[in-house]
């Protein structure tokens, strides 16, 4: 297998996770912040 097709999968992988915990930590921020309020 090539290095380049594993860094550019891995790098993929990395970014969709960075989104998904975004989203997920956003969900979660907002009930939070309204219940403070």
């Amino acid at each position: 297998m090539n290095n380049s097709f594993e860094l550019d999968t891995l790098q993929s992988l990395y970014k969709l996770f960075l989104f998904a915990t975004r989203r997920i930590i956003a969900c979660r921020a907002v009930p939070l912040r309204r219940s403070r309020r």
